[in-house]
């Protein structure tokens, strides 16, 4: 992506978060007092805490992404009541995401049924165990056996040639790979042209806002979860806001829907939503698994992998892409949070997630691995990744609080 005005926009994003720029003046958006209002609000970016409601005020801390915020506003500033920490400071309004709606519970999906399940070997070299843990030897990939879940990170087989053994639940697949993906029919979105309204649905992560309907155009701003857009579908890709700050602007449409409710939508994608990714992004662990993102997700990474190839030669291997509810159910159970998402807020659960390949082969030997932090797929979508709609949120970065440098956001 290239600014017209990387200096204009560098005092934007400064003044936005709340602080000032060298060489300018201090600004103040102080304004007339008004009525103050009790909020709660969240950050959905690291953000400026200080000591009045002015950029020119003492910069006293910095709220970490995900912090909730409690306090009065007035004249577009948060007087602090929790965390207590800031108790009495301010933050900017506009810096943060509106909380005041509470959706309900993310879904919490069972494991299936812990009698005659029936299952699949996900990948290669996947190994079996006897009662006491003991690896045993590995069994092919896609065999389907039969069996029980014994507790949440094992399953044990009743039947056929592994009678006895047992799997680990996070090597399994609930359906069979060959047949899976979306079943449910019908689409979220509305025709093209009428007026409605939609909601910006994430796990945490602002969603870009273009100036035309491509990724390729201008990202002129960030909007955070939750934001409700009035606007109409002018594709199956893009949605062009008619309402509000950003009218004239475009989303795309993988990331809004007609609820503020992600857990509504989060791993039970409509089929006509979802498009299956090309064989040549199927890795050698795992390669017969068809891989699937939502449409504008999928589009935008096909092309962003021919640039990517152009440079380097081979393809972008991805590991795993859209999840449903069990799958991720099953991470969840075997990892733990936040090593895994809660089932029903996963961004790989609305189909806007990539994990990339990150088991060695022979095509990539040495390191780091090509998913790695300063490896090829790193140093390129890093560099490039925006210009096509991908992103990999700071959290997730080599200093993030949880790094993972396989993982990867669409956010149009």
């Amino acid at each position: 992506m290239i600014l017209a005005n990387p200096r204009s926009f560098a005092v934007a994003v400064t003044l936005a978060l709340g602080g000032t720029v060298a060489g300018s003046a201090a600004v103040s958006l102080a304004a007339p007092a008004a009525t103050s209002t009790t909020v709660t609000r969240s950050t959905f970016q690291t953000t400026n805490v200080r000591t009045s409601p002015a950029t020119s005020s003492v910069l006293v801390g910095k709220m970490p992404v995900g912090t909730t915020v409690t306090g009065t506003l007035s004249n577009g500033w948060v007087k602090i009541s929790t965390p207590s920490k800031y108790a009495g400071k301010y933050v900017k309004d506009s810096v943060l995401a509106k909380t005041t709606a509470t959706a309900p519970p993310a879904k919490k999906p069972s494991l299936p049924a812990p009698t005659g399940t029936p299952a699949w070997v996900g990948y290669a070299k996947t190994y079996l165990y006897n009662s006491a843990g003991t690896q045993l030897t590995t069994i092919p990939v896609n065999t389907k056996v039969t069996g029980k879940i014994a507790g949440t990170k094992l399953f044990k087989i009743t039947g056929g040639p592994y009678n006895g053994k047992y799997l680990r639940n996070i090597d399994l697949l609930w359906t069979d790979p060959l047949r899976s993906g979306p079943t449910a029919l019908g689409t979220n979105k509305a025709p093209v042209g009428i007026t409605v309204t939609r909601y910006v649905i994430t796990n945490r992560d602002p969603i870009a806002v273009r100036s035309a309907a491509t990724t390729h155009s201008k990202l002129v701003a960030y909007i955070p979860k939750g934001t409700a857009l009035k606007g109409k579908y002018v594709s199956d890709d893009w949605f062009r806001i008619t309402s509000g700050a950003h009218t004239g602007r475009y989303v795309s449409s993988a990331l809004i829907y007609a609820t503020n409710t992600m857990s509504a939508y989060n791993g039970v994608a409509k089929k006509n939503d979802m498009c299956a990714l090309p064989s040549w992004t199927q890795t050698n662990w795992a390669p017969t698994q068809p891989r699937f993102l939502a449409c504008p997700a999928a589009k935008s990474f096909v092309e962003m992998n021919a640039a990517f190839r152009a440079q380097y030669g081979y393809d972008i291997k991805i590991g795993e892409a859209y999840r449903d509810l069990t799958t991720q159910q099953k991470y969840a159970g075997f990892l733990g949070y936040p090593r895994a998402a809660r089932p029903g807020t996963s961004n790989h659960g609305m189909g806007v997630a990539i994990d990339l390949e990150t088991r060695s082969s022979s095509a990539m030997s040495g390191t780091p691995y090509r998913s790695g932090f300063g490896g090829p797929y790193d140093t390129w979508i890093t560099a490039h990744g925006k210009e096509y709609g991908w992103d990999r949120p700071a959290y997730l970065d080599r200093n993030g609080s949880n790094p993972e440098s396989w993982h990867y956001n669409f956010i149009g």
